[in-house]
């Protein structure tokens, strides 16, 4: 009753109390191209994080999604061959470091620290790994593909052109991570393709298949589903060329022939004969 209460509507001006409740901007991390991050509903504040493990600590974090990482965790990802006590030390001058680039007026809401580990206020803090794992969905699943394939061919050739944080090198957990996400991502685009050919969207299918291959050359399913678009788009020269880039990397890389479908898709086309 002696001490009046600053935050009671009734003892302060209107105007002073609506000061009062400042809305935490969120903030948006991108993670697929090189890390970046928007503070703000119109995204126009733009926070560099230019030091390489502060990105692979607000990488890790973003795709816990609120979840806790242990400290223990954190430094040993990034410090693999440092003592221990070296590492956790490394990892609190890049927490500070975080927490002063992520300020938002005298504190900082997004990152959270607990005894035993770090994590990010999912309630303002998002990033494009969520719509990441919704696109691959829609690759795999997708219904209506029709109507629909050409906003999802757009979305991966140029929302996620890239690969997760193309300039950090060098680390074995963020190597792992971005190898993960590609071949998660090159699955839906093989799932995608085929099941537009059987759609009959010929032209989509190609397009997919073009793209899982560039992604990675390395699978014989994307040249599985590049031919058989080719072949039923009538590119039976492209699909003869796909057939012997296919051979040639499986023999020169692996030592092997290729696949039985492979090969039954070559002859389908050598063998077509016109009817005259």
């Amino acid at each position: 009753l002696t001490h009046e209460d600053p935050f009671r509507a009734d003892a302060q001006p209107a105007a002073k109390v609506a000061a009062l409740r400042v809305a935490t901007p969120s903030l948006v991390l991108s993670l697929f191209g090189g890390l970046e991050a928007w503070v703000g509903a119109d995204g126009s504040d733009i926070r560099q994080v230019r030091r390489r493990n502060a990105k692979i600590v607000l990488a890790l974090l973003a795709m816990n999604r609120g979840r806790e990482v242990t400290k223990e965790r954190l430094a040993a990802t990034i410090w693999p061959d440092a003592s221990p006590s070296c590492s956790r030390q490394n990892l609190y001058v890049v927490w500070a470091y975080l927490k002063k680039v992520r300020k938002v007026g005298s504190s900082c809401p997004y990152l959270v620290s607990t005894q035993t580990g770090y994590k990010l206020d999912a309630r303002y803090v998002g990033s494009d790994v969520e719509e990441f794992d919704e696109l691959c969905k829609g690759l795999l699943f997708g219904r209506d593909d029709r109507d629909s394939w050409e906003e999802l061919y757009e979305k991966v050739s140029v929302d996620f052109a890239e690969d997760l944080l193309p300039e950090v090198t060098g680390n074995d957990c963020v190597d792992a991570m971005r190898s993960r996400y590609r071949t998660q991502l090159v699955d839906g685009l093989v799932e995608a393709s085929s099941r537009l050919g059987r759609e009959g969207e010929t032209r989509g299918s190609v397009w997919f298949a073009r793209e899982a291959l560039r992604r990675d050359c390395t699978r014989e399913d994307a040249y599985i589903a590049m031919m058989e678009a080719q072949i039923a788009s009538s590119q039976r020269g492209a699909a003869i060329d796909t057939y012997f880039e296919c051979r040639r990397f499986l023999g020169e890389h692996l030592g092997i022939d290729p696949s039985r479908r492979v090969v039954e898709l070559y002859r389908s086309v050598i063998e077509t004969e016109e009817s005259f």
